[in-house]
């Protein structure tokens, strides 16, 4: 979930280590635009969001709670409630 204070989400308001992604890509406008947003519903997003932070960090839990800007915890508690094995199966 991101939070911003405006009507756009920017660059600065995306956890670090997707910052720094970004940045490192060489990547245009700081808006981030409509066509980048995934399809789904939010239940849809947030799963494959996990995913793709356990897939990029080789399931290294802390790490993936990181890159997504939660902590270890809550990405624990999110993984069980889309039944996302603790483990890559």
């Amino acid at each position: 979930m991101l939070v911003t204070r405006g009507p756009t989400i920017t660059l600065e308001d995306l956890p670090d280590q997707l910052q720094h992604t970004a940045r490192d890509g060489g990547a245009g406008p700081s808006a981030v635009a409509p066509s980048q947003v995934p399809a789904g519903s939010l239940e849809e997003i947030e799963r494959a969001s996990i995913l793709k932070a356990l897939d990029t960090t080789r399931w290294n839990k802390q790490a993936a709670a990181a890159l997504l800007g939660l902590r270890r915890p809550t990405l624990y508690s999110k993984m069980r409630k889309h039944g996302i094995p603790q483990r890559r199966a």
